[in-house]
């Protein structure tokens, strides 16, 4: 028996999915897609089209140094890889999101300008790309969504100030703000529309800490006059403040209820560990998975049927692709998902409908040939 999750990088068409995270319990059906291989990828995102069957992925091509995407259909066949962007060294951090209408839109990292430049893909498949924020190493770890209006929105480090930004576009330009600023704080962001209350949420760690942070946005019209300039008012609290020195692979989603969790690897002890907020505003952190390097690149959901969560992640000691996830009686259950790889692995659901477990689709690096892997389970 197993699970089927889907990644916090989903697609927000429709937008009612986004919301119901992971089915439930059910034997495991092969699809016909994968596994495929996408050679010299490393860094990736995806995000999978409900209406058209489409896994979208972009990665960064370690041949060329450059942005690159592709797509892969549920009838077994790939798209021709295309260049979003063929500047030198671009695309080792990024993120991918798809609007309501079927858009792709792409937020990563220029390392030859130091830039955060945004690509999008309209319904033609024509990319255009162009810079949110201007050198001095600004743009590591972005992570891109869609606000409540339906405009773009990403989050990232600015690693010369060791700050966490913010950029909204408004449809002209891009407006930059600063979420949190003490110390060396914004690695790992993960952005995300918490679907209960509509408002922006960022999981981060504070480097200067060891610490693994949360924000939300609480302004409303009802309780801050006049609005504040950045358009965004910022509560930040401490979800893990036990971590002695960080380690990052942050990933944040939320329960049937609207509460926050997030999932990480805690580098001091080589464990997958998971934090969640409780009704009353407390976090309450659990060691999910012990030593040997367990909880690289975690990727967070819940269940829809039991509102428990689940963690696809890396574990790099037995070099394969784990799922985890919680009973109602509180214990964890484990599965392996792929093996002979899982580096960059960035998980995302096929088609849902709330009754039978979905595919799952799984893009990672292929220990063996170095390039990445796209298979479905």
């Amino acid at each position: 028996m197993s699970k089927r999750m889907l990644s916090s990088r989903e697609s927000v068409r429709p937008f009612a999915a986004r919301s119901r995270m992971m089915e439930g319990l059910e034997d495991r059906t092969m699809m016909s897609v994968g596994p495929m291989s996408i050679p010299n990828a490393s860094s990736n995102d995806t995000v999978f089209d409900a209406n058209t069957k489409t896994l979208h992925a972009i990665y960064y091509d370690t041949a060329s140094t450059t942005l690159k995407y592709q797509a892969f259909n549920d009838d077994g066949t790939a798209s021709t890889a295309e260049t979003v962007d063929a500047g030198v060294n671009t695309g080792l951090f990024l993120s991918i999101a798809e609007d309501s209408a079927g858009n792709l839109h792409a937020a990563y990292y220029d390392a030859n300008n130091g830039d955060l430049k945004y690509a999008h893909r309209d319904l033609a498949g024509v990319w255009t790309t162009s810079t949110i924020d201007s050198r001095n190493t600004v743009g590591y770890y972005p992570s891109i969504t869609f606000a409540a209006d339906g405009k773009p929105v990403v989050s990232y480090y600015y690693k010369n100030g060791g700050d966490l930004r913010i950029a909204k576009f408004d449809g002209s330009v891009w407006n930059i703000s600063t979420i949190a600023s003490t110390g060396d704080v914004g690695r790992y962001s993960k952005l995300m529309i918490n679907p209960t209350t509509n408002k922006l949420a960022v999981g981060f760690e504070s480097t200067s800490t060891g610490r693994f942070m949360y924000a939300e946005d609480v302004y409303s019209s009802s309780n801050l006059t006049p609005a504040p300039a950045s358009g965004f008012s910022w509560s930040l609290s401490t979800a893990d403040g036990l971590t002695k020195g960080g380690g990052g692979y942050i990933s944040l989603n939320f329960n049937a209820a609207g509460q926050p969790a997030l999932s990480y690897y805690d580098a001091f002890n080589a464990d997958l560990k998971y934090s969640e907020r409780s009704s009353r505003g407390k976090w309450t952190a659990t060691t999910v998975a012990s030593h040997n390097s367990q909880g690289l690149y975690t990727n967070l959901a819940f269940t829809y049927n039991t509102n428990q969560p689940a963690i696809v992640y890396y574990n790099k000691t037995a070099d394969s692709v784990m799922l985890a996830y919680r009973q109602t009686s509180g214990a964890w259950t484990f599965e392996t998902n792929a093996t002979g790889g899982g580096r960059n692995v960035t998980p995302a659901d096929g088609v849902t409908n709330g009754a039978q477990t979905p595919d799952l689709y799984l893009v990672y690096t292929d220990s063996a040939t170095g390039g990445l892997k796209v298979n479905t389970i």
